[in-house]
């Protein structure tokens, strides 16, 4: 189901994800094409049998866990099931420690999306933080997330890495692009 995604996919991707995700979680288009060429930055998607892009996964590898950054279903798709067996097969694939960011459980989408993960056999922790700006402007502003991993190998100095590791990784570029973008 899952195949790697090409840069020709990378319009629909990004389509879905302006439909799937506030905008302050977004890098602009051109700060996240960029991101293609990052060799630890990767795209997952399925089609359905017309070839339509009907989800998609992001993520980044580091050496001891994988940060899945995006990850949606196409609305028309949703309630199926298909973003359920989307990620089991991930997590075989990619079998490891995974770490994921969530928005705190501040209205109803926020908490259905925090039981998904749950039932997916993810962990809410009570550490959290800012994600920084993704693009820098006037309406776009830090934004408070939750952690939520799998398995039982993260402790508090672990994700305390973890978070440095993808502050430094993840959001640097976005940081450095979006200015630039502005």
């Amino acid at each position: 189901m899952l195949r790697e995604a090409a840069s020709d996919d990378f319009d629909q991707i990004y389509a879905l994800m302006t439909r799937s995700f506030p905008s302050e979680e977004l890098r602009s288009a051109n700060a996240a094409r960029e991101l293609l060429v990052q060799s630890n930055y990767h795209l997952l998607k399925v089609q359905n049998t017309d070839q339509k892009l009907t989800g998609f996964f992001a993520y980044w590898t580091f050496s001891d866990f994988y940060f899945l950054e995006h990850f949606a279903v196409d609305p028309s798709t949703r309630g199926q099931g298909l973003g359920t067996m989307m990620l089991y097969e991930l997590l075989q694939r990619l079998a490891g420690d995974w770490l994921l960011e969530v928005e705190a459980p501040k209205n109803l989408l926020a908490r259905r999306r925090i039981q998904f993960y749950e039932r997916c056999g993810f962990i809410a922790h009570s550490f959290g933080y800012n994600q920084p700006l993704m693009q820098h402007t006037a309406k776009m502003r830090a934004v408070p997330l939750k952690i939520m991993t799998n398995g039982t190998n993260w402790t508090l100095p672990r994700l305390i890495t973890a978070k440095k590791q993808i502050m430094a990784d993840v959001y640097s570029c976005a940081q450095s692009k979006s200015r630039q973008d502005a």
